[in-house]
């Protein structure tokens, strides 16, 4: 789980801090030895912005490509919406993961020889 902490105001819009957070902690991941055998790249994130807002986003490169996904944006600066908006973000913080990252479900690429 990683945290972006953005002090501007919150937009629908990704934020290009939060599309290179996500995508350096992918690439730091398939870069290390013990995901060699791994063909999925899962990051999941909280993005926190000035004016008490937070979003999920959930991110995967697999051979399909980058894919990232945003929650819409919680509301932290009114106390009966805080709550709730916490209880959301907990359910995310506490989710069981699913899925094999050794098998995204396509197959791999066929290697072709340059020779």
């Amino acid at each position: 789980m990683i945290t972006i902490v953005i002090g501007e105001e919150p937009s629908e819009e990704l934020f290009r801090e939060e599309v290179v957070t996500l995508t350096a902690a992918m690439i730091t991941r398939l870069e290390g030895e013990a995901f060699l055998d791994c063909i999925t790249f899962p990051a999941m994130a909280i993005t926190i912005f000035g004016q008490m807002k937070a979003r999920v986003i959930e991110a995967n490169f697999s051979y399909q490509g980058l894919k990232i996904k945003k929650s819409q944006l919680y509301d932290f600066s009114i106390n009966e919406n805080a709550h709730k908006s916490m209880a959301i973000l907990l359910g995310f913080m506490c989710a069981d993961l699913v899925g094999d990252p050794r098998c995204d479900g396509a197959e791999r690429p066929k290697a072709k020889c340059l020779i």
